[in-house]
């Protein structure tokens, strides 16, 4: 118990780390964008889509691990879940429940990075395979270190023999929406990816509860850790994405050129 604090208190002082080293990349550089200056404006987003994200998983990971007792809800929530089952149900749900790895976001990253790769969009292909590679690493490590065990409630032909916090196919289809409307910003699509991303981001976390295969909380802490990687590694990749286009231009970036996804998928409009 003492070891799984030590590695929660580090993995916060590694993520503070990452915002002063993000901060030190435009302190100098104060300039304007949307009325704000450009380093509060960072650190807005430090703040809301690095931080707290972050802080809310660290207070799950320290909840699940010491206050079991706090969380014992989330049993009968499963329960009453589970009063809806039925075969026909069962057999959509695992369909859909599936697209959350490996028939929906898997080669959908694939068909998104070689396009990224034939049109030579390098710093955004980086970003991408770093974003959804570094989620896998991220899960599998806090899996490992946290060893929840997965609900066992009734018998269940879905049950997987890992650990259940976080969840794996709630970070990946977060990691995998977040990043997608992060490289299409400014783009005609990014409002569509929004509203059609949460819609596929809530379904892929109810398939879960509905399985049984994972607690609330694993979800929630899911959709935290990945938000804060998601964004915290646009922050350092891919800056003028969340910054605006005046801090691409003063650090070299995608925004103009050949390697300017906005500009490909708008050119026909």
């Amino acid at each position: 118990m003492l070891l799984k604090a030590w590695m929660i208190q580090q993995l916060q002082n590694c993520w503070l780390h990452i915002v002063l080293f993000a901060q030190t990349r435009v302190s100098l550089k104060r300039v304007s964008f949307s009325g704000l200056p450009l380093p509060r404006k960072l650190m807005l987003w430090l703040r809301y889509g690095v931080y707290v994200p972050l802080q809310c998983f660290i207070l799950l990971a320290i909840g699940t691990q010491f206050y079991p007792d706090k969380f014992a809800w989330e049993k009968e929530f499963l329960w009453q879940v589970h009063r809806m089952a039925n075969p026909r149900l069962d057999a959509w749900v695992q369909f859909l429940t599936d697209l959350g790895v490996y028939t929906g976001v898997v080669p959908a990253s694939l068909l998104v990075g070689g396009w990224l790769l034939a049109r030579r969009h390098w710093r955004s292909l980086g970003y991408w395979g770093l974003t959804l590679v570094g989620n896998i690493a991220i899960n599998r490590t806090a899996k490992f270190l946290f060893h929840r065990e997965r609900p066992q409630l009734w018998p269940n032909a879905h049950f997987h023999y890992d650990f259940s916090f976080p969840s794996g196919h709630a970070m990946s289809s977060m990691t995998f929406i977040l990043a997608l409307i992060i490289l299409l910003l400014g783009s005609r699509w990014a409002v569509w990816v929004m509203l059609s991303g949460a819609a596929f981001v809530l379904m892929i976390a109810w398939t879960r509860i509905y399985l049984g295969v994972h607690y609330p909380s694993d979800i929630f802490a899911g959709w935290m850790l990945s938000t804060a990687w998601a964004i915290g590694t646009s922050l350092l990749v891919l800056p003028h994405k969340l910054l605006g286009d005046y801090f691409g231009t003063v650090t070299g970036s995608e925004s103009t050129g050949s390697d300017s996804i906005e500009s490909n998928l708008t050119c026909s409009d």
